[in-house]
């Protein structure tokens, strides 16, 4: 499975994408009416979160790749593919960065394989996001 956050790839990216859907008003009472009044006020994404998981050549390259992930905050929206499933391409939608939290930075006993050779550590983080429908 491939997992990637613009540039940057994962061994894991999990919970739930949440894709723009229509959002929804509801006047629950009125004076003087009665039921229900609903309005469609547009379509738009609502902030979701996902865990990513990826290894690292060194410790100290978990610093780095830290900042890397802070610098998409507030950028352009980004591409997300989780589970190989491109949502760019297949959703029309690009994701922005709303925040990125360090969940683990620790250093490996043994190397391991992974995506970033010797993987001597491991890094994990929470991403806030929010998916934008793209217009153009």
């Amino acid at each position: 499975m491939t997992h990637s956050i613009g540039n940057h790839l994962f061994l894991a990216l999990n919970g739930q994408v949440v894709l723009p859907t229509e959002q929804i008003v509801a006047e629950i009472a009125r004076p003087g009416v009665d039921g229900v009044g609903l309005w469609k006020t547009g379509t738009r994404g609502v902030p979701f979160s996902l865990r990513s998981a990826v290894d690292q050549p060194t410790f100290a390259g978990c610093r780095t790749t830290y900042a890397a992930y802070r610098a998409l905050i507030g950028a352009d929206p980004v591409v997300l593919v989780k589970d190989s499933h491109d949502y760019n391409g297949s959703d029309n939608c690009k994701f922005a960065v709303l925040g990125v939290q360090l969940i683990e930075a620790r250093q490996l006993a043994n190397a391991d394989g992974g995506l970033n050779f010797p993987s001597e550590a491991k890094l994990a983080c929470l991403w806030d996001l929010i998916a934008i429908a793209n217009t153009s």
